[in-house]
């Protein structure tokens, strides 16, 4: 009976096993269909000397509670076989792992006197017996589960048994042994003893069939393995993914695709497989398995539309209903918000903030409240309420006496980007971020923490922060000193600093300035060179074009020579760097399109649209043009079919620029289908978080998505985010009737079939993001007022609708946003 009640507790939609944060485990991968406390048996096998149960272990099987298992031991501890002592082990995990993290007890069992007792038997009968090997790494993988500590003396003693060993362990146990080794800790982990491992399965790695044993292997070696060994992991990985439709464990999967992170190895073909392995295997993903898998892909930089609409509706699907929020576990809001909430509707957000508020614990974990400030941010939170709750879970990590980095860094970014007003807590933070860049030696740190001073209120760096910044110039590197720069360009345009402080600023930036014409003498490769200019181009312009171009054109000039060397990703980043900085400089440009001819056949399609469109962009034909243009339209005309439609469009519109745009590609663009496929990619995915929720609350004040168009064309091809038609009263027309609009599929203009009332309005609605206003004030950019005027000439009635007053903490909920709609929309029908 206790075992059925075991697992009907283990298939709840939430449960889900969890690892203590003390150790290396996470979530596994595994389906929340499937009753994880069979599946967890089942990997966690015993060997018995006939083919039943013998009475101790479906004794131990039953047991519901740590101490009841405990003191089983030791009322038995003559009987006890090292087979007994590791299912022991394996039901104290197993009745854990099926409790929410806020729950477990590891630590509990760690200190029961019984527990350290039955860890002395366990020492005492493996060194008085001969027990074989696998019995020492099932009892050391079962003991890292339970988070035994790395310098106890059992762990110590089966660690050394193992090493011994190691030629002698087949490849199930070695996997089991690797996967420990990443549990137990680095020193273990880093020991010599992994260079034995990865020489064995070097050794044997076309003898290896199993998914499971290959994928701990792999992800146990990925940090260590060489280049040439880890291209022979990916090639097998892609063997055994092919015959894997059967394999309903996630977790086997997940841990390649994790491999490939730690590895940096960003293998399209292989990634496109374990998306359609997880599209496959959807309805078995729990949250935490989808949270690590985003983050994953999101660490490679690689997107497949199809799994994150997948993982979209599956997160929708295990969101609790508001009855239910109290039984949902804690330990899984910070993942559900940070999967879900950038991109949810303002309801879902909505019910997301509340679900936080009211389900959060009074203490959390630093991973999670990194996850949870992450979330936050994205979803650009504005609830009073939950983030002053944050800032309450927070304050331990910013206060505390051995301060880590991490979660002080991600607190200040995310308050600083929701807008806190807490002087107080930003205060902290403050004398937080400076006490840490007086103790560190490292450069990225230092630099990290001045960009966030340089946001927070006060409006000066500190003189122990700016003498620490002239003591470290010579070991920043560029990236950092382009993080300084904005820092100090933030701060000297900054109104509210003292001139004193002015002054001393000025004279830092200069020395940065100097400090950086001196390094970039020294660059030997594009890749850095790259590397710097965008760095900093992106973030500073205007100063980068003062004094940092004439550097890099000279620098260009020295190194032309080594273009035949670039890789493809090296050739679209420097034209990546033509096009930002606008340098039109003939050799440079034709030495770029030289070496692109010879590495076209390489180039994928949106490097390839990054090479040509510098040249369209810059209005400039190379010396070789002839033949670089019909390499490129050659290119295009083999792949026109299979080049997604905003891609092949951005092409034409450069090909165009050119002169070059031949028949075949006009004749494509131009296909009813393709304008479709287009239409759909512009009405959806080009929507980004902020002005989904615009187009969702103004749908809901509007009555209706009959009631307002999209991203509307206007007669002078001016894109207006929103469009609606609106009477005399304030009440909404159907947009399918009424106005001319430009139809994308046709196109054409279309007419309207019926006509617009004389008295009504046609209203342009635009969302306004940080772009269209100076940066240090809320005053419009010239081009920004002179749309608005011109749109108003062609009979619109134009509301604008900033940033900052959209994401203000006075607009915090939904039914604050509608207020202000409705107010704007009241304004623009004079009512």
């Amino acid at each position: 009976m206790n075992r059925a009640i075991r697992v009907l507790v283990s298939q709840s939609r939430y449960v889900s096993p969890t690892f203590r944060q003390s150790t290396a485990f996470r979530t596994p991968y595994y389906s929340q269909r499937v009753n994880p406390g069979v599946r967890y048996l089942c990997l966690a096998r015993t060997h018995t000397t006939t083919g039943e149960k013998d009475s101790l272990i479906e004794r131990i099987e039953g047991f519901e509670d740590h101490t009841e298992i405990l003191n089983f031991i030791h009322d038995n501890q003559e009987s006890f076989t090292p087979v007994h002592f590791n299912k022991a082990l394996d039901t104290l995990w197993l009745i854990q792992s099926q409790k929410d993290k806020y729950q477990q007890s590891f630590d509990v069992i760690q200190k029961n006197p019984m527990f350290v007792r039955v860890c002395e038997m366990i020492l005492q009968q493996l060194e008085r017996e001969n027990v074989d090997n696998d019995i020492v790494i099932t009892n050391l993988y079962s003991l890292s589960r339970l988070g035994l500590d790395a310098s106890n003396l059992l762990s110590q003693h089966l660690f050394l048994k193992g090493c011994r060993s190691v030629n002698d362990l087949d490849i199930p146990q070695l996997s089991k042994f690797v996967a420990t080794l990443r549990y137990i800790g680095p020193m273990y982990y880093r020991s010599p003893v992994m260079t034995e491992v990865i020489e064995i399965v070097q050794n044997h790695l076309g003898d290896i069939t199993n998914i499971r044993e290959f994928s701990q292997l792999m992800i146990g070696m990925a940090r260590l393995s060489s280049p040439d060994l880890n291209q022979q992991l990916v090639e097998k990985a892609m063997e055994l993914m092919v015959h894997c439709e059967d394999d309903r464990n996630p977790n086997n999967v997940g841990r390649i695709l994790r491999a490939l992170n730690n590895m940096r190895m960003r293998h399209q073909k292989l990634l496109e497989m374990i998306s359609q392995y997880f599209l496959a295997v959807l309805d078995e993903l729990d949250i935490h398995t989808m949270f690590r898998i985003k983050d994953a892909l999101k660490d490679l930089n690689y997107r497949n539309r199809a799994l994150e609409e997948g993982f979209r509706r599956r997160l929708l699907f295990l969101m609790p209903e508001s009855n239910t929020y109290d039984s949902f576990p804690k330990s899984m809001i910070p993942c559900l918000l940070w999967c879900l909430g950038p991109t949810a509707s303002s309801q879902v957000k909505q019910n997301l903030e509340t679900l936080a508020l009211k389900q959060l614990p009074d203490h959390i974990q630093e991973t999670e409240l990194v996850t949870l400030l992450q979330a936050l941010e994205a979803m650009g939170c504005r609830n009073d309420s939950l983030l002053h709750k944050v800032s309450k879970l927070a304050l331990p990590h910013v206060n505390h006496e051995h301060t880590k980095l991490r979660p002080v860094l991600q607190t200040a970014k995310t308050f600083i980007a929701t807008g806190c007003e807490d002087q107080a807590f930003l205060s902290q933070l403050r004398y937080t971020l400076v006490s840490i860049v007086g103790a560190t030696f490292k450069p990225a740190v230092v630099a990290e923490c001045v960009s966030c001073l340089s946001q927070l209120p006060g409006g000066k760096l500190e003189d122990a922060v700016v003498k620490k910044i002239h003591t470290m110039l010579p070991q920043f590197t560029f990236v950092e000193l382009g993080l300084i720069t904005q820092s100090l360009r933030t701060l000297t345009t900054n109104t509210m600093v003292q001139k004193t402080d002015q002054k001393a600023l000025s004279d830092l930036f200069r020395n940065v300035n100097t400090t950086v014409i001196e390094r970039l003498h020294n660059v030997t490769t594009f890749r850095t060179l790259h590397k710097v200019v965008l760095s900093y181009y992106v973030e500073s312009p205007t100063w980068t074009s003062t004094f940092l171009l004439e550097e890099v054109i000279k620098w260009y000039e020295r190194n032309l020579g080594e273009a035949d060397r670039l890789t493809r990703n090296n050739l679209a980043t420097w034209a990546m760097v033509m096009s930002r900085t606008r340098i039109q400089h003939g050799l440079i440009l034709d030495t770029l399109a030289n070496a692109a001819v010879r590495k076209m056949h390489t180039l994928q399609n949106d490097q390839l649209l990054t090479i040509l469109s510098v040249f369209g962009f810059l209005n400039y034909s190379p010396t070789n043009a002839e033949e670089f243009f019909g390499a490129c339209l050659d290119t295009i005309v083999k792949r026109l079919w299979t080049i997604p439609p905003h891609i092949l469009v951005r092409l034409a519109y450069s090909l165009a620029q050119l002169q070059q745009l031949p028949a075949d590609i006009v004749k494509r663009v131009f296909q009813v289908k393709f304008l479709e496929q287009l239409d759909t990619y512009l009405e959806i995915p080009l929507l980004d978080g902020v002005e989904k929720q615009v187009q969702e609350v103004l749908t809901d004040v509007l009555g209706g998505p009959q009631f307002i168009r999209s991203k509307v064309i206007s007669p002078y091809f001016q894109t207006i985010d929103y469009e609606c038609y609106l009477t005399e009263e304030g009440s909404a027309l159907p947009c399918v009737e009424y106005g001319d609009f430009w139809n994308r599929a046709e196109g054409c203009l279309q007419k309207a079939t019926k006509p617009l009332p004389a008295t009504a309005h046609r209203v342009a609605i635009d969302y306004q993001d940080a772009r269209d206003f100076c940066r240090n004030s809320q005053h419009l950019l010239g081009h920004v007022a002179m749309r608005k005027r011109h749109l108003e000439i062609l009979g619109y009635t134009v509301i604008q609708i900033p940033h900052f007053e959209w994401n203000s903490m006075k607009l915090a909920t939904e039914e604050s946003w509608k207020e202000y709609l409705q107010q704007k929309l009241s304004a623009a029908v004079g009512r």
